[in-house]
């Protein structure tokens, strides 16, 4: 059986980015924005080996963000009672010290990291921050022991990390989940009038678009038909919500609004009124 290749997130997210250029260093810095990601900066040189020589390109970022994380999960281990990872390298001391000198090796350290934090998942449950916290640091004894000091390996694994972060973040669709909750966050958060705002705005351009649309004889003969003027204006309409930072409209949805603006503006026929005046077909 084939194993499911991890695919984009499908949400259209706005991604923006500005430029600022800085003299005299000759750097340039990229702002941008995209989905849940709020913002990320990234300083270039026209000297590419300039570039490389930045502490991000050489993993010092990444290491500064393994410190934080550290530390952070000292705090939540703590606000549960639980050992931290200087209390169980403690534990580990003290195995260690009744054993011969020749099983006093890293497979001891490992069983008791992972023991550790296999009861922790067990006591708060294994999606608790606890439990996260004590699998960070448990994986992170191991992994600090392997590398034995280079720190030249240590900030690669750290960079790839990270990038396996974000990478699973867009290829599992996590991107495109934080998406929807901060923006169903920021909806909460505005109040009646700003929707309402935001829903007249839109009127206001279906409104326009039609006017235009219905003052252009050649369509004489479609502007008395919501369903046919809603099939010609979708994609300039949504094209115009999508930069005013609106979500797009469905096609029946502007079907419905098209419905009532040509009615007001061709009447169906009453009997006994005069000809020539289009009809509403749909």
């Amino acid at each position: 059986m084939k194993k499911k290749r991890p695919k984009p997130a499908t949400v259209n997210f706005e991604h923006k980015r500005i430029k600022e250029h800085h003299e005299p260093s000759g750097s340039v810095t990229y702002l941008e924005t995209r989905g849940a990601r709020e913002a990320s900066t990234v300083f270039l040189f026209e000297d590419f080996e300039e570039t490389l020589s930045m502490p991000n390109h050489q993993g010092h970022t990444a290491a500064d963000t393994y410190a934080s994380f550290f530390e952070a999960s000292g705090h939540w281990l703590r606000e549960v009672g639980e050992k931290t990872f200087f209390e169980v390298v403690d534990d580990v001391e003290k195995v260690k010290a009744e054993l011969p000198p020749e099983e006093r090796t890293g497979e001891v350290d490992r069983f008791i990291f992972q023991k550790w934090a296999f009861e922790v998942g067990m006591k708060h449950g294994f999606l608790s921050p606890a439990a996260i916290a004590a699998e960070f640091v448990s994986s992170s004894d191991y992994l600090h022991r392997l590398v034995d000091g280079n720190e030249e390996l240590q900030r690669a694994i750290y960079q790839f990390a990270e990038a396996w972060h974000w990478f699973r973040f867009e290829g599992k669709g996590e991107h495109e989940l934080a998406a929807i909750g901060l923006q169903s966050a920021r909806a909460r958060m505005m109040g009646p009038q700003v929707r309402r705002e935001m829903g007249d705005l839109r009127k206001k351009i279906v409104l326009s678009a039609y006017e235009a649309f219905a003052a252009d004889e050649k369509n004489r003969t479609s502007r008395g038909s919501a369903k046919a003027a809603a099939g010609v204006l979708l994609t300039e309409i949504n094209r115009k919500l999508t930069e005013l930072n609106r979500k797009p409209i469905a096609i029946k949805t502007l079907t419905d609004e098209l419905r009532p603006i040509i009615e007001e503006r061709f009447p169906k026929k009453k009997k006994g009124s005069a000809p020539g005046s289009p009809s509403e077909k749909g």
